[in-house]
């Protein structure tokens, strides 16, 4: 049933050329996911959450070039893909999320510069459509710039793989920070493989470059779990969210971060968070109960970041709101959390 309701959603997506209710759609399907909440399991719900999210970009990459086609632009002059960065890529976005994305086009056959010209421009104003239609639909531009209207993120693959081999060549914070939203792109509509090829290029050089490791690691275990060393929770002071704990970036990205850098090492070329601890699991490179200790609380990181954030995006929970199992559950799950960090510590030869 619940497949069905999926496909029933995204039908409805597909039949729609209306921008207006386009969004309606979307406000109604995330009540009714809300709803679902409570009743889980939680990762069908992010499931269709999630295809809800991609079908609504993909209608509006459509969209975007049937405009195009309108003007007088034509089709799309060489095949290409709309990517997604950060949770999107990842398919862990929740209900409030902004524009992290970008376009990658093929350039396998050789063209004149008058011809390479007209290419990019036509993508720099397809890039311009696509991020005004997805602001109508609800979702606000990157405010760190990784969106399509910035040229870092629009360029061709083998563009794209030039710009990934530059910051090999220097292997400072910035660059591989890069290099790590690039682990995450995800091809959302058009030609997937070009993604599938970048991420391969990516995981290619860090074999070849196995010190980045290092400065991997360091970036993975920047954002902490927020758990004390005696097991107390670390929560916010002073302001509004005073006695509140930030389940964003003091339990999931800490755990993403960590499944990533242990994804990247061990070539693991998937972007899902879960799919990428399978696919280490498969491989041997994580011992069994750590699996499954690590998928149990990241699903309980998913089901929390749901819940506290479906009203206004911000993620933070209210421990005086929470009974004593939640909060024990938590404590639970973040326990699991620094055991991850830890394991990834080793990985940027630290003790």
């Amino acid at each position: 049933m619940a497949d069905l309701n999926r496909q029933f959603a995204i039908q409805h997506i597909e039949a729609s050329d209306d921008w207006r209710l386009l969004r309606e759609l979307r406000i109604d399907l995330q009540a009714k996911y809300a709803d679902q909440i409570p009743y889980g399991p939680i990762i069908d719900i992010m499931t269709s959450i999630n295809d809800m999210h991609d079908a609504l970009i993909r209608k509006a990459v459509q969209l975007a070039e049937l405009e195009l086609k309108r003007e007088g632009q034509g089709d799309p002059p060489v095949p290409y893909a709309f990517l997604l960065f950060g949770s999107g890529g990842r398919r862990e976005q929740t209900f409030w999320n902004d524009q992290d994305n970008g376009i990658i086009y093929d350039d396998s056959q050789a063209i004149g510069e008058k011809a390479r010209s007209a290419v990019e421009t036509y993508f720099e104003q397809l890039a311009r459509k696509i991020r005004s239609g997805l602001e109508r639909l609800g979702y606000p531009p990157c405010e760190g710039q990784v969106i399509c209207t910035n040229r870092r993120w629009r360029l061709s693959f083998q563009q794209y793989k030039h710009m990934l081999e530059k910051w090999f060549e220097s292997l400072n914070v910035e660059n591989v920070r890069y290099m790590l939203i690039m682990s995450d792109a995800r091809a959302v509509y058009g030609q997937a493989e070009l993604s599938g090829k970048l991420r391969e290029r990516v995981l290619q050089l860090v074999a070849d470059h196995p010190e980045v490791m290092r400065t991997i690691v360091e970036i993975s275990l920047r954002h902490k779990v927020l758990l004390g060393p005696f097991g107390n929770l670390l929560l916010e002071r002073y302001g509004e969210h005073a006695g509140s704990i930030d389940i964003k970036y003091g339990s999931y990205i800490p755990m993403v971060n960590g499944i990533r850098a242990l994804a990247i090492h061990e070539a693991v070329n998937e972007t899902n968070t879960l799919q990428r601890l399978r696919a280490l699991g498969f491989k041997g490179s994580v011992p069994e109960e750590l699996l499954e200790r690590w998928q149990a609380a990241f699903e309980h990181n998913l089901l929390l970041r749901l819940t506290c954030g479906k009203d206004d995006g911000i993620g933070k929970l209210n421990i005086r709101q929470c009974s004593k199992e939640e909060i024990l559950s938590l404590k639970r799950t973040m326990r699991s959390g620094k055991l991850l960090q830890a394991h990834v510590a080793k990985y940027g030869g630290r003790n």
